[in-house]
C-alpha cells in the first residue's frame, strides 16, 4: 500500500541563485509579498530577485487606508502606514510614485509626511491634495520639501479666509480647483512657476493680472509654460492687451493644440489673438464661455506654439 506524504515541504531558499530568480519570477506580487514576511531570508531572497524596475507605487491617505482604517489614533495609524510603504518599496525595489492627501484627515501631518517622503527618495511624480486644508503654510511646507515633478493637483473646499500659500511650482502640469481667492494663490506665484501646462479653476484675476501675465511672459517669464487657463470673471480686451502688440485672428481660423507631453487631448482654437515673446516664439490666446462655470465669466486660455 503506498504511503500518501501530506504537507510535502520543498527547500526552495536552498536552491541555486539561477532557478531561484526563474522561480520567482512566476509569482505575481502579492505572491511575493506574502513570500517576504516568512523569515529574514526570504525577504532578502525577494529583494535580491525581485524584477520590479517598473512598479510605481500608489498611495492615498484617508479614512480608508487599507491598513489602519479601524484604528481611532490616526497618528499611531499614520506612521504604521509609513514603515509598510517603506517595506514594500524596499521589497519591490520601487519609490511612491503618487500620494493623494486627504486635508481633512491629514490635516497637521503635511509636514509630517513632507519629511517622510522627502528622507525616501528624491522626488514624487504624482500629488493630489483634496478636501478642506484650513493651515496655507502646511501645504506650502509640504510643496517645498517634495519635488513633485509631473502632476499636482489641488481641489480643497475654501470657507475660511486663508493665508497666501508660499511655494515654487515646478512640476510638468499644475491643476488648482475649488479655490477662488488670489490672496492665496497670486499672479506673482504663477510668474514664478515653472510648469508646462497651468489649469485653474474659477479664480479672482482681473484685466491686470492677466495683462500683467503676458507682459512678463513676452519679456521671458515661464520658459516651459506651453498652456494657461483660468476661469475669470469676463475680461475688457482694451484693458487686457494695453500696451501688447497683437494680431486678431478671424473667427474661420481653426487650430488644433496638441501637448502629448501632459495629456492627450486636443484642444481646439477658433480665432483669439496672436502674441509673440521676445525670442520671437508664438502665443495665441483667447476667451470663450464655459458652461461648467457661472454666468458672467469666461474661460481664459493662452497657448504656446512649438
Amino acid at each position: 500500500m503506498r504511503r500518501e506524504r501530506l504537507g510535502f515541504r520543498f527547500p526552495l531558499l536552498q536552491l541555486p541563485m539561477v532557478p531561484l530568480k526563474q522561480v520567482m519570477q512566476n509569482w505575481d506580487l502579492y505572491e511575493l509579498f506574502d513570500f517576504s514576511l516568512i523569515s529574514k531570508r526570504s525577504r532578502m531572497a525577494v529583494k535580491v530577485h525581485s524584477m520590479s524596475s517598473s512598479i510605481e507605487l500608489s498611495v492615498t491617505f484617508n479614512q480608508n487606508f487599507g491598513i489602519c482604517h479601524e484604528s481611532d489614533d490616526w497618528y499611531n495609524s499614520l506612521n504604521l502606514n509609513k514603515l509598510w510603504i517603506d517595506y514594500l518599496c524596499t521589497i519591490y525595489k520601487c519609490d511612491v510614485a503618487y500620494i493623494r492627501l486627504d486635508g481633512d484627515i491629514c490635516t497637521g501631518k503635511f509636514v509630517s509626511l513632507s519629511n517622510w517622503l522627502n528622507g525616501r527618495q528624491k522626488s514624487l511624480k504624482d500629488c493630489i491634495i483634496l478636501g478642506l486644508v484650513v493651515d496655507s503654510k502646511e501645504i506650502s511646507a509640504f510643496l517645498d520639501n517634495c519635488k513633485i515633478t509631473r502632476y499636482l493637483l489641488i481641489d480643497r473646499q475654501q470657507s475660511l479666509k486663508i493665508e497666501p500659500i508660499h511655494c515654487n511650482f515646478q512640476m510638468d502640469l499644475l491643476e488648482i480647483h475649488s479655490v477662488t481667492s488670489t490672496d492665496w494663490l497670486s499672479i506673482d506665484t504663477i510668474l514664478t512657476s515653472d510648469c508646462i501646462q497651468i489649469m485653474l479653476g474659477n479664480f479672482e484675476f482681473d484685466e491686470t493680472d492677466i495683462n500683467r501675465f503676458l507682459k512678463e511672459w513676452i519679456n521671458g517669464s515661464n520658459q516651459r509654460l506651453k498652456r494657461f487657463r483660468v476661469i475669470v470673471k469676463d475680461l475688457n480686451l482694451e484693458l487686457l492687451t494695453n500696451g501688447i502688440k497683437v494680431e486678431e485672428i478671424p473667427i474661420t481660423v481653426e487650430r488644433i493644440f496638441e501637448d502629448k507631453e501632459c495629456t492627450p487631448k486636443k484642444l481646439k482654437l477658433t480665432g483669439g489673438y496672436d502674441i509673440r515673446n521676445n525670442k520671437g516664439v508664438l502665443s495665441t490666446f483667447l476667451k470663450t464661455p464655459n458652461p461648467k462655470y457661472p454666468i458672467g465669466t469666461v474661460q481664459f486660455d493662452m497657448v504656446v506654439w512649438n
